[in-house]
């Protein structure tokens, strides 16, 4: 008969450990997710932050987007562009410079 008790204590044991292993799980779930939060906000914060749009979708770039620094790039090649093309037509406009 003592075979009865140890194994009812070996079965509520092993649902003990089920349950502790999903409820790790989900903490380790949760955990990640605030990390990537976290790591973005830090992110955010670490940058220049410009000039605020009016409108969410021209906010900026997301420091976590791989393609960032690419981005970064053709915006500066625009901007150098676009004052390159500003002092063409300034000097258009007033000839005696």
């Amino acid at each position: 008969m003592a075979a009865q008790p140890t194994q009812a204590i070996a079965d509520s044991s092993g649902r003990d450990i089920a349950f502790l292993q999903r409820r790790l799980a989900k903490l380790s779930a949760i955990l990640e997710l605030q990390e990537g939060e976290l790591r973005r906000v830090a992110g955010k914060l670490s940058e220049d932050p410009g000039i605020a749009s009016a409108s969410p979708a021209h906010a900026g770039l997301d420091a976590m987007d791989p393609e960032v620094e690419r981005k970064r790039e053709i915006m500066s090649r625009i901007f150098q562009a676009n004052v390159e093309l500003r002092r063409r037509l300034d000097s258009r406009a007033s000839p005696g410079r």
